[in-house]
């Protein structure tokens, strides 16, 4: 097999390459709602209710992608959606973005900023779960809540917060901070220079 030598102008390319397709290919983002806790409650007797004032909605949503100029009167496209979780402040279930009872809207300004959002999760059996938020309305509340209804539809359980939306954090995921990439360029860099001298000291003529 022939031996391929790399010189200093070879490494400053794939150098050049590496930083330029590197950050491409880790573009994943991280958004996460944390809701305030709930101070209303539905309670009927003989019924246990779940939900207590240390309970909240939490919503974890992966992209692939930043999301840009999306409106939350609008489903997420499935494609853009790695993984998904919506939670009870993490004592409820979580279900498969892809199932049935899903709806996420998401509304963004150009920066990606959240500007609004209507999310709604519903596990379906003999008690049925519902989470939703929502700093619209469309689902019937401005604000967290979380719901147990039985087979004939009422509520027998739930907790909620109404009009006190709670926050939302954006996390780029895999993609180093920009003095970490400083520091591969500058080894990467260094390494091209150390490899383009040890060329030249080779190709010198002895005597």
């Amino acid at each position: 097999m022939r031996r391929q030598n790399l010189t200093g102008a070879n490494w400053v390319a794939m150098t050049g390459l590496a930083l330029v397709l590197g950050p491409c290919a880790t573009a994943n983002t991280l958004y996460t709602y944390t809701g305030n806790a709930f101070n209303q409650f539905v309670n009927t007797p003989g019924v246990p209710n779940p939900y207590t004032s240390s309970d909240f909605i939490e919503v974890m949503l992966t992209t692939v992608s930043p999301l840009v100029n999306t409106s939350a009167t609008n489903a997420v496209d499935p494609s853009q959606i790695v993984s998904f979780q919506m939670t009870d402040g993490g004592n409820g279930p979580t279900i498969d973005p892809l199932g049935p009872g899903i709806g996420i809207g998401i509304g963004t300004d150009a920066l990606g900023a959240i500007t609004g959002w209507d999310i709604v999760s519903t596990f379906p059996g003999a008690v049925t779960t519902t989470f939703g938020t929502s700093n619209l309305g469309p689902t019937g509340v401005v604000g967290d809540v979380a719901a147990r209804t039985d087979v004939t539809g009422a509520e027998v359980a739930g907790g909620a917060v109404r009009n006190n939306a709670g926050t939302w954090s954006v996390t780029a995921i895999g993609v180093p901070e920009p003095g970490t990439w400083l520091l591969a360029m500058a080894g990467f860099l260094a390494l091209a220079v150390l490899r383009q001298k040890q060329g030249r000291a080779k190709a010198r003529p002895l005597g």
